[in-house]
């Protein structure tokens, strides 16, 4: 029995909604050309970013409340990007866990890691249980340690979550750093079409009799057909020499190795032509020990960019045939007890163990983008004239896109596909323009057709002027929101700097700004616009090394 999310031409998305991109403070100046990417590759694929550094040693209630205040205070928050060492919550009383190894039998309770922690926005976790039968320090959960109790999702969640945290990986390079910006590279690499992998799936199972790969199987189907599905293949034998969009290992397991499938070392050695795969076994779903196999793939030599333990409970995934993007299906599975009904192994379903290694805003179908976007302002800025080279993909058209700063809201300003390669946009902003274009396909897949779009690409003339520098705020809070034009700002930053306040509206156009000396990291202001009209403004900060934004709703 499996699910099917079908449609025929159904239209193209433009906008994925605001994420909420954590970034490990280690990171902040080694990797800030591949971080840049990453934003722009958001950017470029329908997402608004509100991004802090996060230091390793805040504690998660710290990274929770921010995630909590970005939700609280910006519309159409819908996910959460975990990048680096961000604080790992733990949670559960685990006397039968997920993977069934109870006390004398691997003594794999207490508590798991649990990011589902920081998908759920309104939920009530606590601290005043005790567990301290499993053999893993980790594990061990006592009143008031910090680990909370709940074994299953506290409430249904609000965000889509993902991790890429390849901490404590010495076997593949004791430079985690290093690790990381590997990632990101392939990572960007795939997402603009310049690393490949056939569509089809890949199915090595070796616990045939607990049926944990049923959800490959439906999900695989979904994407290719059953044609598509190589059942009979070794799983690194086979990817070692060939490309598979799509796999599925299960075998028993331990932290660092997969029975009938492989170990850790095999991914440090060997180069798998593989994006997106689910590993199933005992302990996988524990995560955070050194050289963990469920984040082995990510690591790797390989082109490897997604890992999740599946099976337990079953992973629904099927949404991506038709052009979701993963964290879309991590959230759908932490709230699945009753949406779908899938025989889950082991009572599984909601349970706070639920988590994917990689980033969430991928999706399995890539465009090949335009490339050498030009736009230039003609008839004393009253007009600006666009001039792009094709995708190389066999696209239909473009989509063009405009807004009045880099991180603001993109709206599409063509009224059908552009078929050429050039576009004038008669009416633009006032001020500042930033224009994106996005080549559109019709894709197909074993679940039907719709239209999808490439990473946009954005005009380099208009980016290097505009100079936006990369986010390094940890924290901009502004209240009420909505409010009636009178409101609170409080700004935390890591630098000691001036900055300058403007309020932007909807055409792009300053209609209030001001000058802030930031010196000692933080500053708390009250801004009264007066009598202004109703509707949706930017709040915008900006200083040397720093750039936060936040949406502002007049009422």
């Amino acid at each position: 029995m499996g699910y099917i999310w079908a449609g025929i031409s159904v239209p193209e998305v433009d906008q994925k909604g605001t994420i909420i991109l954590l970034v490990d403070n280690n990171y902040v100046q080694s990797l800030n050309p591949e971080i840049k990417q990453l934003e722009l590759d958001m950017i470029g694929d329908g997402w608004q970013i509100i991004r802090h550094n996060i230091s390793r040693t805040q504690s998660v209630v710290s990274v929770r409340n921010i995630i909590i205040n970005d939700y609280n205070t910006n519309q159409n928050v819908t996910a959460a990007f975990l990048l680096g060492r961000i604080p790992v919550p733990y949670s559960g009383l685990l006397s039968l866990p997920p993977d069934g190894h109870v006390v004398g039998s691997g003594n794999h309770t207490g508590a798991w890691p649990a990011d589902a922690y920081y998908a759920d926005i309104n939920g009530s976790w606590t601290d005043w249980g005790e567990d301290t039968t499993g053999y893993r320090v980790e594990n061990q959960n006592r009143i008031g340690d910090g680990k909370w109790d709940q074994n299953m999702i506290a409430s249904h969640v609000e965000l889509q979550v993902g991790r890429v945290d390849l901490f404590n990986m010495p076997g593949f390079s004791p430079n985690d750093t290093l690790l990381v910006k590997k990632y990101l590279q392939k990572d960007h690499n795939f997402k603009i079409g310049n690393i490949t992998a056939i569509p089809r799936g890949l199915i090595d199972d070796n616990f045939t009799s607990l049926n944990l790969t049923a959800q490959a199987w439906r999900g695989f189907s979904n994407m290719f057909g059953p044609q598509k599905i190589n059942s009979t293949g070794d799983y690194f034998t086979v990817m070692h020499d060939s490309s598979y969009l799509w796999s599925c290992g299960a075998g028993a397991g331990s932290f660092n190795s997969c029975s009938g499938i492989g170990n850790s070392s095999n991914f440090m050695q060997d180069s798998l032509k593989n994006i997106f795969t689910m590993l199933t076994g005992s302990f996988f779903g524990d995560w955070d020990n050194t050289d963990n196999l469920l984040r082995s793939p990510l690591a790797s030599k390989g082109t490897t960019l997604v890992s999740f333990w599946g099976g337990i409970p079953q992973w629904h995934i099927q949404h991506m045939a038709l052009g979701e993007n993963i964290g879309y299906c991590t959230k759908l599975t932490m709230n699945n007890d009753v949406i779908y009904f899938t025989g889950n192994f082991n009572n599984a379903t909601r349970e706070i163990h639920i988590a994917l290694m990689g980033d969430p805003t991928l999706r399995m179908h890539v465009v090949k983008p335009a490339t050498n976007l030009i736009a230039t302002p003609i008839s004393g800025n009253t007009k600006y004239s666009l001039n792009w080279q094709a995708s190389n993909d066999n696209v239909l058209g473009y989509n063009i896109y405009r807004a009045g700063t880099l991180y603001g809201q993109f709206s599409k300003i063509n009224t059908g596909l552009i078929s050429g390669t050039s576009f004038t946009d008669n009416s633009p902003l006032t001020g500042k323009n930033v224009y994106m274009v996005r080549a559109v396909k019709l894709e197909t897949s074993a679940s039907g057709t719709y239209f999808n779009m490439s990473i946009g690409i954005l005009d380099a003339n208009t980016i290097n002027s505009v100079n936006e520098p990369v986010m390094a705020n940890t924290g901009l809070n502004l209240y009420p929101n909505p409010n009636h034009g009178k409101f609170n700002i409080s700004i935390q930053t890591n630098n000691n700097e001036d900055l300058n306040c403007e309020v932007i509206n909807s055409l792009g156009k300053v209609i209030y700004s001001d000058h802030y000396l930031i010196s000692n990291g933080s500053a708390n202001e009250t801004i009264d616009l007066g009598k202004i009209e109703k509707g949706m403004y930017i709040l915008k900060i900006t200083g040397k090394n720093t750039l936060m934004t936040k949406q502002l709703i007049i009422q």
